[in-house]
């Protein structure tokens, strides 16, 4: 077909061409009568042609060719694939299994029918198309039918829409006060529901807090006791409840029965952790048949599984600052068991206790680490000393003897067996047994190195940190360290033979090790720097890594060199969860990036915004929404040039209403009325959803688009330009040779 582009109206370019053409003809007939030249018919023959080709020029002749194509109706099924569809039907299917299958059916039923073409579109609850396959598992937080519709309407605007189809079990929570507003669309709305069973809405179970240790060791058997109680239904119904404990993966699970007239049975699960750490666990009951509420089925719980403890004996001869820190330290390391034994009497007078033997080779076999503090020789007896010195030397075994006034004195431990363990000679003048003025602990270079002091990788950084430790208000003296042991710290201020006094030594004694730390102050790294309002960073890391050094434990630092915590392991929904990452070790390197990210259950992840601590401890903290109920893990990750070289995760678990499985009923009254409203769609049950398609027959329907292709342009033609300058220039140049100009 030929169009004319630039021709609006085809009068005024008539009337254009006919009063040109008179004007041409008159100027042409005047030049005729002058010269009586025949050849100026020829000459006005060829200025009407030019000027007639560049008026088509102007009118932009296009010729198009029109195709018709048939675009087929779309049906619109919007599948239902919120949790709430996860729960039981029947014949052992989810109701999410039963809706895949009916939209299967539905799809070959109406694609394969008679009459016009009708192709299927499948949307899920979201209102976004579903590109092959729906998902295995339903995984939707909310039902809004509303929404729903409204998106898929909007998506296929401008396609022949033949009707919607909604697959649900008609539990919309999404909080509108009605969803009937969706029969004002002009689209028929059908639906395929599920029936109700009143059976299951009467009955409920709940579960009670669970009853479990708070921390256990690993490879040991943690039992957890779980009461189920009927919360509503008929008393003399018997119930088979099978209770879940999980983690990760499911850990213990057990099948008990509540008898009729029973209001609650317990639940005994067992199992045994293998891995030492911070773990939540989430304890599940499912009742055989089902129920109306099982929001109220899900119970979790905190546990700390530690490794295998370190056993830690600690006697004291006195109370005093250094006892009570140091007990209170090692009590809280969870790696550690600590028994503490003091002596109370005065030790001038005679105790009816001062006969017990604290130290047999029986008493011995589960500790690790023996710490002895300010004592006479005499706190402990020759057979304790032999049993002592013998059990010293097993391999993982380890003695610490703390300063103090009497236990590095003439009448301490030099007169006992115990001097052939330790690391240093003791000095036997009474008036050279203390160095009473506050000084700053100085590590030798071999202190610098060795991993009791190592809180940064950096060494000199490190040694910055303990320049700047709070003063120590004194020491003991000994003469010297022993050959082959290592002196780790000492007294600038104060020498001994000309050296700087020993402040801590260690050596090996047999497979074992010892250990001496002549001051009685360390206690003062955790008071003034709290006092100042900052942590006790060096005081906590010196002794939790002596200690795992002497027993050869590996040290926290090596294993774990990235940390992190949440305040506590469960939340309601909409808590803000307080996260602190410690960096340790490599981690604080120096151009290395710190990032964390926390992961929700359906797998979305965003960046948790870290910051430093405020209490100065080189820490960084965060607080982070969670977004939705469930489990969340918030990762943490170090880099050093672009590549990662720590990284540690916590999980935690985001409780609360979750209404998607809080209520397990059906709702086909819903759909009956959305489809009755307007009186154009249909509702049929899930076991008769092959029906829709018969019924959809009628709507069948299709509609025929033309479409222009191959649109050819001739006003731009080169042989048109050609032609109207072949036109022009002739016509000029035989007038002026006939000299008819």
């Amino acid at each position: 077909m030929l169009q004319l582009e630039n021709v609006g109206s085809i009068w005024p370019w008539l009337l254009g061409i006919v009063a040109g053409a008179a004007l041409l003809f008159a100027v042409y007939h005047s030049i005729f009568l002058r010269t009586e030249h025949r050849l100026t018919w020829v000459l006005l023959g060829l200025r009407g042609a030019g000027i007639l080709a560049l008026l088509l020029a102007l009118a932009r002749p296009v010729w198009t060719e029109d195709s018709s194509v048939v675009d087929p109706g779309r049906l619109a099924v919007v599948l239902d694939d919120s949790r709430s569809m996860s729960l039981a039907h029947s014949g052992g299917k989810s109701r999410y299994e039963w809706a895949r299958e009916a939209v299967d059916r539905l799809t070959r039923q109406v694609e394969e029918g008679e009459g016009a073409e009708v192709r299927v579109e499948l949307f899920g609850m979201d209102g976004k198309p579903i590109e092959g396959e729906p998902a295995a598992e339903p995984t939707g937080q909310v039902t809004d039918l509303v929404r729903a519709v409204g998106k898929v309407e909007s998506r296929l605007r401008s396609r022949e829409l033949i009707g919607m189809v909604l697959v649900t079990d008609g539990m919309d929570n999404s909080g509108r006060d009605s969803v009937l507003q969706l029969a004002d669309s002009d689209t028929p709305i059908h639906a395929i529901g599920f029936p109700s069973d009143p059976s299951s809405a009467e009955f409920d179970l709940a579960l009670r807090t669970p009853q479990a240790p708070e921390q256990v060791l690993v490879n040991n058997t943690v039992t957890v006791r779980v009461p189920v109680v009927r919360a509503a239904g008929p008393a003399d119904r018997r119930v088979a409840v099978t209770v879940t404990l999980s983690s990760d993966q499911p850990e213990a699970e057990q099948q008990v029965i509540l008898e009729a007239g029973a209001n609650q049975v317990e639940a005994v699960l067992t199992f045994e952790p293998t891995v030492a750490g911070r773990f939540v666990y989430r304890v599940e009951a499912k009742a055989d048949g089902g129920e109306g509420v099982v929001e109220n089925n899900v119970e979790q719980f905190a546990l700390q599984v530690n490794a295998e403890a370190i056993g830690v004996l600690y006697l004291e001869g006195f109370l005093r600052y250094e006892y009570t820190f140091l007990r209170k330290r090692l009590d809280d390391d969870p790696d550690i068991n600590l028994v503490t034994v003091v002596r109370t009497a005065n030790p001038r007078r005679p105790s009816p206790e001062a006969s017990k033997v604290l130290l047999t080779k029986t008493q011995l076999e589960t500790v690790d680490l023996v710490i002895l503090g300010d004592m006479e020789f005499d706190f402990l007896g020759e057979a304790e000393y032999e049993a002592l010195t013998e059990w010293a030397g097993g391999e993982g075994h380890a003695i610490l003897v703390l300063g103090g006034y009497r236990s590095f004195g003439p009448n301490g431990f030099v007169r006992t067996p115990l001097a052939d363990v330790l690391p240093v000679e003791f000095v036997t003048q009474e008036d050279a047994g203390q160095a009473n003025e506050p000084f700053t602990m100085d590590l030798t270079s071999v202190g610098q190195a060795h991993p009791i002091f190592q809180v940064r990788s950096d060494r000199v950084q490190n040694k910055a940190l303990w320049d700047r430790a709070a003063q120590l208000a004194g020491c003991s003296l000994v003469k010297r360290a022993k050959p082959g042991a290592d002196v780790l710290a000492t007294n600038p201020i104060t020498s001994v033979d000309g050296k700087p006094a020993v402040v801590v030594a260690v050596q090996n004694f047999g497979q074992g090790k010892s250990m001496v730390v002549t001051t009685d102050t360390t206690w003062r790294w955790s008071r003034v720097a709290r006092l100042k309002g900052q942590g006790d960073v060096l005081y906590a890391r010196f002794w939790s890594q002596a200690v795992r050094w002497l027993t050869g434990r590996g040290l926290n630092d090596e294993q774990s060199p990235l940390v992190v915590t949440t305040d506590r392991p469960g939340y309601g929904h909409g808590e803000p969860v307080r996260v602190r990452v410690v960096s340790r070790d490599a981690a604080a390197s120096e151009g290395q990036g710190l990032v964390a990210t926390i992961t929700n259950s359906g797998g979305g992840e965003r960046n948790v915004p870290l910051r430093p601590a405020a209490d100065g401890s080189g820490d960084q903290v965060a607080t982070v929404y969670p977004d939705g109920i469930g489990r969340h893990v918030i990762v943490a990750r170090s880099t050093l040039d672009g590549k990662m070289v720590a990284n540690a995760n916590v999980e935690l678990l985001v409780h609360g209403a979750d209404m998607e499985i809080a209520d397990t009923r059906t709702n086909p009254q819903v759909l009956r009325q959305i489809t009755a409203e307007r009186g154009a769609g249909f509702y049929v049950d899930i076991n008769e959803a092959e029906t829709l398609g018969e019924r959809l027959q009628p709507d069948r329907r299709e509609r025929t688009i033309t479409r222009a292709r191959d649109a050819r342009e001739y006003w731009n033609s080169p042989f048109l330009f050609c032609f109207f300058l072949v036109a022009v220039t002739g016509e000029w140049w035989l007038r002026r040779n006939n000299r008819l100009v």
